[in-house]
């Protein structure tokens, strides 16, 4: 959300190519820190491991919001790549301890709906904040509202029904104990083990995943971090209308998270790669039509560039008046000696919109008023 304000000369002067490196190192300590911050909870448990990683990406993010380097704001962008990765693993495993695998399509659907609404209001806020108060506040904003959840999430989280006087999920409704392969037995080793974590990797299931994932993310996070960016290099917005724009990625998240653990719970009898085949070709589908989609706004604003050169070339040619405040009023004069339309070459459907249809107006009220505007 804040490349917008990072790009501009007077904030960072950060170029595209500097933008895309740090979002690499984000993604690379990202993807590194899930080896290891899964391990840590299933020893340590979810409770320590994501409260550290929360205040450790608030701490980060008021850094970034102070930061006036750009290799400084790198090293930062990878070190929130590193906390942010202490919440997926640790906070899955939370959600299985608490549900069963046949509850588990619809609540984790339910579930997955945080990351999108979260990064709906995450961008809406970001966006005003910027605007209102400065580029920093993008930051500074954030992790005051992050601080909250951090404090909510310290009060009423618990690792396992066990921690508040509750039966094991599986025992609660007679379901055996899961197990990370067909051969092995439940609880045969410690959590957080090496064996586990072999065990977890001679399964194949979790190799196929993890390609799907590996070709699937690239197009997630194009449009989580870029999308802001596109926005406003292709409709000309600010800061705060990018957000808008591009939360809409994030607040249709919620609708496919929920549909699709529903139908794969009641539909596909609890399989869960049709609902994700099918949502794949739909997104491979839109991905290869999006680009070549032209936005009306976008031929608006070419009409509107002929119109203002057209109303600059009548100013020039009567007189050399200043192309600024000059130009209604030649649109007005122009209105007033017999409308626009009879200027061929002044398309009335370009110029009328905006500047001459305001100056049109003007040249019809009395003309001290129009002096007066």
């Amino acid at each position: 959300m804040a490349k917008n304000e990072l790009k501009k000369p007077d904030v960072l002067g950060l170029t595209k190519g500097q933008m895309s490196a740090m979002d690499g190192a984000y993604s690379a300590v990202y993807a590194i820190g899930q080896f290891f911050w899964g391990t840590l909870g299933d020893r340590f448990g979810t409770r320590r491991v994501v409260l550290f990683g929360m205040m450790a990406s608030i701490v980060t993010a008021v850094v970034m919001g102070m930061v006036n380097v750009a290799w400084l704001m790198g090293v930062m962008f990878a070190f929130q790549g590193l906390w942010q990765a202490s919440g997926w693993a640790p906070l899955g495993k939370n959600m299985g301890e608490f549900f069963s695998q046949r509850e588990r399509g619809g609540v984790m659907g339910f579930w997955f709906t945080n990351y999108a609404l979260g990064g709906f209001i995450a961008s809406i806020v970001a966006g005003y904040a910027a605007r209102a108060f400065g580029w920093r506040y993008a930051f500074f904003v954030p992790a005051g509202l992050l601080l909250l959840i951090w404090i909510l999430f310290l009060l009423f989280q618990r690792n396992r029904p066990q921690d508040i006087g509750l039966p094991p999920i599986e025992q609660y409704h007679g379901e055996s104990e899961a197990v990370v392969d067909l051969s092995g037995k439940a609880g045969a080793e410690k959590e957080g083990t090496w064996q586990v974590v072999a065990a977890v990797l001679r399964n194949g299931m979790v190799w196929y995943l993890g390609a799907v994932y590996f070709l699937v993310k690239p197009t997630r996070y194009l449009l989580l971090f870029w999308s802001p960016v596109y926005v406003a290099d292709r409709l000309g917005t600010d800061t705060l209308q990018s957000g808008w724009l591009s939360s809409m990625f994030d607040l249709a998240g919620p609708v496919g998270t929920l549909v699709g653990g529903i139908a794969s719970d009641k539909i596909f009898q609890s399989k869960r790669m049709p609902v994700s085949v099918l949502a794949l070709f739909v997104l491979a589908a839109l991905m290869v039509v999006f680009p070549f989609i032209r936005f009306d706004c976008q031929r608006r604003d070419q009409r509107h560039g002929v119109a203002r050169s057209n109303a600059r070339r009548v100013a020039a040619r009567l007189g050399g008046i200043d192309p600024g405040q000059g130009t209604k009023r030649v649109a007005g004069d122009i209105c007033r000696a017999g409308g626009c339309a009879r200027f061929g070459w002044l398309d009335a459907g370009a110029a009328l919109e905006p500047v001459a249809t305001e100056s049109c107006e003007l040249g019809h009220r009395p003309k001290h008023e129009g002096r007066n505007h």
